[in-house]
């Protein structure tokens, strides 16, 4: 199974907004590709900006809305 998490200005990428692709494995563990699945260079937290990069999230997955425990730079995650 793979998990997609939108990140608005994360360290390694500031005024970026990235996807990172993640596996989770029958175990449960959670392995993160090694590098970005998509980096939306001109970045802001506009509606605009967030639908351009949802455009590159797999089609048939679900929006799980970011949590307040969540690291600040998570936007939203797609299971």
């Amino acid at each position: 199974m793979e998990m997609f998490v939108i990140y608005f200005n994360p360290s390694d990428f500031v005024g970026c907004m990235v996807i990172r692709r993640f596996s989770i494995c029958g175990d449960g563990a959670i392995l993160p590709d090694e590098q970005a699945w998509y980096v939306h260079s001109a970045a802001d937290r506009s509606r605009e900006c967030l639908e351009d990069v949802r455009q590159h999230i797999p089609s048939g997955l679900t929006c799980i809305k970011r949590s307040l425990y969540d690291d600040p730079v998570i936007v939203e995650t797609w299971v």
